[in-house]
C-alpha cells in the first residue's frame, strides 16, 4: 500500500468502528483509518457520538450515508449509533471472517490484508453507489 496521502476524492460516507479491546476490535479502527486514508470514506468518532457531543452528533445524523464496522458479533458500533438516532446505511462484522475474537493478540499481517480486501469488495458497491469517482481508486486498493 502507498503510504502517501491519498487525494482527496471523496468524503460523502460518515465511518465509525468498534475499535474494542479484542483483535478485532482494533482491527475495526485499523480498516477505518485506511479507508479514510485512501479517501473512500471520512472516519469520525463512535465515542463522541456515545457521549452524545454535539457537534459529531449532529453530523452523524446528518443525512450523510452512515457505515458501522463491528469486530465481532455483537455489532456494537451500530447498536450504538442506532440508539443515538443515527440511521445506519452499511454494516460490516469482522465476525464471521475466519479469524477468532481473541484479547492480547493482534491479527497476522496475510489475515489483515485479506479481511481489508473482503470489507472493501463489500462496500465496493454501496461506495461506487454514493460516489462513481471511487472506482478506480477502489479498483486499486483491491489489486495492491
Amino acid at each position: 500500500m502507498n503510504s502517501q496521502a491519498q487525494p482527496e476524492l471523496a468524503r460523502e460516507a460518515l465511518l465509525y468502528s468498534c475499535s474494542g479491546a479484542s483483535n478485532l476490535g482494533r482491527l475495526t479502527n485499523d480498516i477505518a483509518v485506511r479507508l479514510d486514508r485512501l479517501g473512500l470514506g471520512e472516519m469520525s468518532c463512535l465515542a463522541a457520538v456515545a457521549a452524545e457531543a454535539e457537534q459529531p452528533l449532529d453530523a452523524a445524523r446528518s443525512g450523510r450515508p452512515v457505515i458501522a464496522i463491528s469486530g465481532c458479533a455483537l455489532g456494537c458500533a451500530e447498536q450504538l449509533l442506532e440508539s443515538r438516532g443515527v440511521e445506519v446505511s452499511q454494516t460490516v462484522s469482522l465476525a464471521l471472517r475466519d479469524v477468532l475474537k481473541a484479547k492480547h493478540v493482534d491479527v497476522g499481517q496475510a489475515d489483515r490484508e485479506r479481511i481489508f480486501r473482503e470489507v472493501l469488495g463489500d462496500l465496493g458497491p454501496f461506495l461506487i453507489a454514493q460516489n462513481s469517482a471511487l472506482a478506480n481508486p477502489i479498483k486499486s486498493a483491491l489489486a495492491s
